[in-house]
């Protein structure tokens, strides 16, 4: 099917083709041990066109040695992963530095009901915007769109 362009004058009985072949939706892994937050969160992601997966802890991202393991998706096809603080086994913080540690470089959104200034300097290190639970929806979805433009401009 021929997307039609709107960006210049065209004829109305002439349609147009874009160049650019479509895209998929941007891919979002989800990482909470709370089952209503997780729910919650891929909603509100869907609702904007996103497409998620959800882990309940960082035993569903890593396998072996660390290496990162999402369910469904490799590590290049997640765009933005939305990790909570407090996991079990691992926290928030320790699943980023490994990722990073790796040179995973997809960008991060970390949650949290418990920010102080160590977790934020933590995340700040690591490059990782902080979303204080509770955090309204619009919030949510203005910093993953943030993130991810700002992926696409670099």
């Amino acid at each position: 099917m021929a997307m039609l362009r709107a960006d210049f004058d065209w004829d109305e009985h002439e349609e147009r083709t874009d160049p650019d072949p479509p895209t998929r939706p941007a891919r979002v892994l989800v990482v909470d041990d709370d089952p209503s937050t997780r729910a919650l969160v891929r909603r509100s992601l869907e609702r904007v066109g996103y497409e998620v997966i959800e882990a309940a802890d960082a035993t569903e991202v890593f396998v072996e040695n660390d290496t990162f393991r999402p369910s469904r998706w490799p590590e290049g096809d997640v765009d933005l992963l939305v990790v909570d603080l407090c996991l079990p086994k691992r926290s928030g913080l320790e699943v980023l530095s490994v990722l990073r540690t790796g040179r995973w470089t997809t960008p991060a959104i970390l949650m949290t009901a418990f920010l102080d200034r160590d977790v934020r300097r933590a995340a700040d290190f690591l490059g990782v915007p902080v979303l204080a639970k509770p955090f309204s929806l619009a919030s949510l979805t203005a910093t993953a769109l943030q993130v991810l433009l700002a992926r696409e401009a670099s």
